[in-house]
């Protein structure tokens, strides 16, 4: 699918959230000033050492299915990734591991308009 990959959970992402928390704003508010490093299923997804994690739209966001990206950034190699929160429509949001694995810096600011990605892994099965 095609989609426009952005950045999220970086350190300066962290910092917005706090300083918006600290200054009075809700967590709600906050969230559209930068993020707060935990996922909609409550995990975390700041951790550049750990796993790269993605988010995907509400409509077709999965938790832990594995996504697989290509950027027209970076090393341009497909790298893999868990879908552990949601982004805005038309977005495959990154975090800082995801980053990495895309040979970028680990608190790049991306905009990628031409980024592409598929599901990793077989179709859940329906029981």
């Amino acid at each position: 699918m095609n989609a426009r990959a952005t950045s999220f959970s970086t350190r300066q992402d962290l910092a917005r959230f706090a300083k918006c928390v600290t200054d009075g704003g809700s967590v709600t508010h906050c969230l559209s000033v930068g993020d707060n490093g935990v996922g909609a299923w409550g995990d975390n997804v700041w951790d550049p050492s750990g796993p790269p994690i993605c988010a995907l739209p509400s409509g077709v966001a999965v938790h832990n299915r594995q996504v697989r990206v290509t950027l027209s950034i970076g090393s341009g190699r497909p790298f893999n990734c868990i879908c552990r929160d949601i982004a805005p429509e038309g977005v495959i949001d990154l975090n800082p591991a995801a980053l990495l694995a895309a040979g970028l810096t680990v608190d790049q600011d991306i905009n990628d308009p031409n980024a592409q990605w598929a599901w990793a892994d077989p179709e859940p099965e329906i029981v």
